[in-house]
């Protein structure tokens, strides 16, 4: 042993870092995709309550919000 800090202490802590990053920006990623996902969903539900109502015509007086 060298010392503390030889070329195989380097090495570890160059992938060490890289892995950390890499899983860092797959994280983000993710979590973008799943709330994007999510926002679609909800769009098309609320287009859809939207046509439902506009359609009914048993219901009440039509509020538009």
């Amino acid at each position: 042993m060298k010392g503390l800090f030889n070329q195989h202490f380097w090495k570890f802590l160059v992938g060490f870092f890289a892995i950390m990053v890499a899983g860092f920006f797959f994280l983000v990623w993710a979590n973008d995709y799943h709330i994007g996902s999510e926002q679609k969903s909800a769009e098309q539900y609320l287009k859809d309550l939207k046509r439902a109502y506009d359609e009914d015509t048993y219901g009440g007086e039509v509020y538009d919000y």
